[in-house]
């Protein structure tokens, strides 16, 4: 159901934003949502990452997610955005997300 109203809000011009590795991991690995997403919503998926110097790892969480400290220098990478047809191959589509965040 949220995947739809993310779909529609998307179709009337919102910018939708996901964590691709989803909200129970594992880390690093693309699910076939954000596909799904793209797809149904005729949108591009731009790959995004941040990097950061100085911060703490959340050692306890499935992704070690990592908290920046403050005043702290952050690096945004932005890659081509991937457009999404729909014969293209689910599999290949993920490799292609995949690829480019883990590319920066």
């Amino acid at each position: 159901r949220s995947i739809l109203e993310l779909v529609k809000a998307i179709k009337q011009g919102y910018s939708g934003f996901i964590a691709v590795d989803g909200p129970q991991g594992p880390s690093y690995k693309t699910k076939p949502g954000i596909i799904y997403i793209a797809r149904k919503a005729e949108a591009k998926i731009i790959p995004l990452t941040i990097e950061a110097r100085r911060g703490f790892v959340l050692n306890r969480r499935w992704d070690n997610h990592f908290i920046p400290l403050p005043f702290n220098n952050i690096t945004i990478f932005i890659g081509k955005p991937i457009q999404v047809e729909s014969g293209d191959s689910l599999e290949g589509k993920v490799e292609e997300v995949t690829k480019s965040l883990l590319s920066n």
